[in-house]
Order: structure tokens, then sequence, then C-alpha cells
């Protein structure tokens, strides 16, 4: 069995560190923060889980990756995605639904055409133009971020992973230490090797209301998204990429202008006159121009993943098998 180092304990490198350790490997983690910290891009309560992309590609890793999570719950003993389906709202013209429709059809995943009547039975809470149109998919929903988060470390731990909090090692140290490594840093990604990645900082907020069913996103320019209400209220966020910082900038909270629009997008979908946004926070992107992920070699026996574009938390398990395999663990 082989020695490895996991750079990174966000969903990628706990989920690396997981897939090593449950194989019999030696496997340290080093995060140059405390554990579960809020400087980056895995933090807070809940994720969206989907199926449904424009791009067809996560719809198509999704076949291998969306039966991961349900593994992960079996081994953690813990209910991690809670599936109440997903709406893909959008004028029925748009060239993203036909993409998204496209990817589901093309991978066989259980999909439908949702019109106003359907819509009723759906999300009855959610407004829809005459124009517009949704597609339901309803293997998605949200994930407990926080709960997978704690379940990787805990799994990981109980296989023998060691984890070193506060700890930033370089690839000089890596090198001459271990077998092989995964650099899972993130936002700091630019500091092991240089990528075409974009660090940006995301506003999201709840409102202050009890909205039941499905997730949804809104097919507009800055693809607004929600989920059902907890004892916060609704999350709400935009896609759209926030302000550019660099990977060390502090966060600055909260984008006021961001805080505006999420306030229109609960009145227009929801109906609610004066929307109360609360538990406003921050959380960052690491972004490509093509949405996609990046995977390569660093170092003589490093591998490195860049999970970008706000996808990676839906990935978490498959990017773990992804590194593992990289690094020729079987």
């Amino acid at each position: 069995m082989g020695r490895f180092a996991v750079i990174g304990a966000g969903v990628a490198g706990l989920s690396t560190a997981y897939a090593l350790a449950r194989r019999g490997h030696q496997v340290d983690v080093f995060e140059q923060y405390e554990a579960f910290h809020d400087r980056g891009s895995s933090h807070g309560r809940s994720r969206i889980i989907r199926r449904a992309y424009p791009d067809r590609r996560f719809t198509e890793i999704m076949v291998d990756a969306y039966p991961m999570w349900a593994e992960l719950e079996a081994a953690a003993s813990r209910k991690l995605v809670h599936e109440v389906g997903l709406l893909y709202l959008g004028n029925r013209s748009s060239a993203n639904l036909a993409e998204v429709a496209a990817g589901l059809e093309a991978c066989q995943v259980p999909h439908e055409l949702a019109d106003a009547g359907r819509m009723a039975q759906l999300a009855p809470q959610i407004r829809m133009a005459v124009d517009e149109i949704a597609i339901w998919t309803p293997e998605a929903g949200w994930v407990s971020a926080d709960e997978t988060l704690s379940c990787l470390l805990d799994l990981g731990r109980h296989h023998g992973a060691q984890y070193h909090f506060g700890s930033s090692p370089t690839v000089t140290t890596l090198e001459g230490e271990f077998d092989g490594y995964a650099v899972c840093a993130g936002s700091w990604i630019t500091e092991w090797l240089p990528l075409d990645v974009v660090v940006t900082e995301q506003t999201f907020a709840y409102v202050e209301a009890q909205i039941l069913g499905p997730v949804w996103i809104d097919d507009a320019p800055d693809l607004p998204y929600g989920l059902p209400s907890d004892d916060y209220g609704m999350k709400l966020a935009l896609h759209s990429p926030g302000k550019i910082i660099a990977p060390r900038d502090a966060a600055e909270g909260p984008d006021l202008a961001a805080i505006e629009r999420l306030r229109e997008v609960a009145s227009n979908r929801f109906g609610i006159q004066y929307p109360k946004m609360i538990h406003a926070k921050t959380c960052r992107y690491t972004s490509t121009a093509d949405e996609g992920f990046r995977f390569g070699r660093v170092g003589e026996s490093g591998v490195y993943c860049s999970a970008c574009s706000g996808h990676a938390f839906k990935f978490g398990p498959w990017l773990g098998e992804r590194l593992a395999r990289e690094l020729g663990v079987a």
C-alpha cells in the first residue's frame, strides 16, 4: 500500500482522502485553515444536486456520479441527499432548455416538460409566465453540505486518514515524502500551478418565507436558483459570476446589488410582496470560461483537480474516485 497526501479539505479533498483511505492506503490531508472553514467553496448548509445541465458533459458524468451519493450515504449511515426534484424554468424557445432536454434524453434520465397546469401540481407556489415552460427531473434535490463534509472526514478518519489543519506543504516536501499527492486547493489552485481560472465572490441569502417543493433554476441571464425553505427560509443565489477577487483576498461580504436582485426574484417568482432577505453570506466560485473542470499532473508524482464554476459539490464523491484513479489506485 502507498502513502499519499491530499491538499485541501473541501469536498474534493475530503472525497479524495476517503477514496484512498478506504482502499487501505496511508493518507495525510493538509488544510491551511481550520476544519470546515468559510473562506472557500464547500462551506454552508446546502447545495443543489441535479442531473440536468445545458452542458451535456455534466449530465453524462452524472450517470456515474449521481449513484455515488447513495453509496456515500450507505457508508455513513446518514441522510445527505434530499431528493425533492428540480425544475429548470425558462422561455419555450430557450436554447438552454433545449440542450437540457437533449442531454437528459441522450443519457436516458427520467424527465418531463411541465406546462402551467403541471407546474400547479409540482410547485404551486412558483409563478410562470404564459410563454414559459419547465423541465422536471425527479432525480435531483439538495445536499446537506455541512453534513457531507463531516461524514467524509469521519469516514476518512475511520479508515486511518490523518488530518493536519493549519498546515500548507510545498511541492518539494510532498515529492520527497509521499508516493503521490492530490492538489484540491480550490480557489488557491493557481498558487500551485498556472491555470485558466478566475475566482469570484458569490452572494447568497435566505428569504424569510415558507416555500415548499423542488429546487429550481431560472433560465434568466444571471441564472437565479433556489432551494425549498428550511429553518432559515428559502435559499436564493445567482449563478452568474460575482466580483473577481484574488485567492487570498478577505471576503468583502454580500453584494448589495445581488441582494436586491434576489429580492426581485423572490417577488416575481413567488409573489412575495416585501421579501425580507436574511442570513446573507458569500462563498467562492473558481470558474473557467467554458465552465469545465480541470484535471492534470503537478510535479513528478502529483495530480490536481479544479472543479469549477459552482459545480464541484454535486460531483464530490466522483471527484474523489477520479483522483484516486489518476494516482494509480484501483
